[in-house]
């Protein structure tokens, strides 16, 4: 997830117009298909400055997925995979980390929650993404390369992405993303909850950060109890505006 607060500068009636818009120029059959055409790639800002490199310094991605046994119920089949930042130690709990015996880079425990992140959000939902890896050449590179990190998983889930959208908030690059349903088994540690195995993965994949990855309708993401702490404010006002709306065109 990224640090600040992304997604405050642009307002709704922007960015949700614009969500949109591009939203209706997806032709796709109501809730019908199982993976979107390659050829929309095309269309996606794949964030590269013509002398090479992101163009933004962040990047942001939610992935979306139709779970076929729910695609035809009223308000269901799209669902989102999020990620939960790892707690720290709190009410005489010990840290996420300590509890399922993740070290530091010095081999010791720690009492911190997510690394690299304020303690405020700690324990909070929101997509994968943060600051680009160093060595991605475009933000859209850089994107798959934090949901392999954050969600512990590897090439052969996200070559299978399918882009339907992109935009920018707060100088953040954020993709909406579509994976098949047949890859969600591909996905070793998704919906495992509290499982330590699990736990222990994906903070050592997402290099201390990540502690828990599920799907969620994405009618349900917004429900008070649903996320427990809910969505980080950051995450929260992309999913807002522009995922919900953009979905909200695509099943309508």
């Amino acid at each position: 997830m990224l640090p600040g607060g992304y997604g405050v500068a642009i307002g709704p009636s922007v960015e949700t117009g614009k969500a949109e818009a591009k939203a209706r120029k997806v032709k796709y059959p109501q809730q019908n298909f199982t993976d979107p055409p390659r050829q929309f790639l095309s269309n996606i800002d794949q964030g590269q400055k013509r002398s090479g490199g992101p163009l933004y310094d962040r990047t942001a991605v939610f992935v979306l997925t139709i779970n076929p046994k729910t695609k035809n119920q009223p308000g269901k089949g799209w669902e989102v995979i999020l990620c939960r930042k790892a707690m720290g130690a709190a009410g005489g709990h010990k840290s996420e980390k300590d509890q399922v015996g993740f070290l530091t880079r010095r081999g010791t425990t720690t009492t911190a929650g997510a690394s690299g992140t304020n303690p405020k959000y700690w324990g909070t939902w929101g997509s994968f993404g943060g600051t680009n890896d160093r060595t991605a050449k475009s933000n859209l590179q850089a994107g798959l390369m934090e949901v392999r990190d954050e969600g512990a998983m590897g090439r052969d889930v996200t070559s299978k992405f399918r882009m339907l959208h992109s935009f920018e908030m707060n100088k953040t690059m954020i993709y909406i993303a579509y994976c098949p349903w047949s890859k969600m088994s591909r996905i070793p540690h998704l919906d495992k909850g509290q499982d330590d195995g699990s736990r222990l993965a994906l903070l050592r994949s997402s290099h201390g950060e990540i502690a828990e990855i599920r799907k969620v309708p994405v009618d349900d993401v917004l429900r008070q109890g649903v996320l427990g702490n809910g969505l980080s404010g950051y995450a929260l006002k992309s999913f807002e505006d522009v995922v919900l709306p953009f979905v909200n065109v695509l099943r309508s």
